[in-house]
């Protein structure tokens, strides 16, 4: 088995576009903000992109936040290459993360699955959801949230106390886009 390494975005043309690109196709729009804006981010130093490579390939990504005055840090894309999806390269890329910030409480977005479009779409909604337990996340109980219009659930890796999770992720993404989104929604049992 090749070697693989977490490494940071350095933030050239050739790599933003890449990024673009494979984001388009493992996102879809509604599940994603535009690439503009996580563009913009990752430059400005409020979103990280990181790669998983053999040192000549790239077979999957993460792109993070950490939270300003917070160990949490926001999980907002991770996807594996297609073609080499289910060889635990997801399980690396999450592994290696947590190694760069080992103090961290990691905190993501999954797609609902009392939401899922027929039956082999709640099959992909629960394999997500059981990686994300194989990998050490919990679901957050009482927290379902409409982003860019996927309904989602949020997972942490340990407890967090929140007093307003609307609240909490416009800030997230008020950080990220500079603006307070009108199509951002949380819905808290």
């Amino acid at each position: 088995m090749a070697e693989f390494k977490l490494v940071s975005a350095k933030l050239t043309y050739t790599e933003l576009n890449y990024l673009e690109k494979v984001m388009k196709k493992d996102f879809p729009d509604n599940e994603r903000m535009p690439i503009s804006m996580i563009k913009k981010a990752i430059y400005n130093k409020i979103l990280y992109a990181y790669f998983l490579t053999d040192g000549n390939t790239n077979f999957g990504y993460i792109i993070t936040e950490s939270l300003k005055n917070s160990k949490i840090v926001y999980v907002h894309y991770l996807a594996v290459d297609e073609n080499t999806r289910g060889k635990g390269l997801g399980s690396i890329i999450l592994t290696e993360l947590k190694k760069l910030s080992e103090d961290s409480i990691f905190l993501l977005e999954v797609e609902d699955p009392d939401f899922a479009n027929g039956y082999e779409d709640m099959k992909i909604r629960k394999n997500r959801l059981e990686f994300y337990y194989k990998n050490g996340f919990k679901m957050i109980k009482d927290t379902k949230l409409n982003l860019f219009g996927a309904n989602m659930r949020l997972m942490a890796t340990k407890g967090i106390h929140v007093n307003d999770w609307n609240m909490f992720i416009k800030k997230v993404y008020y950080d990220v886009t500079g603006n307070i989104l009108p199509t951002l929604f949380i819905n808290v049992k």
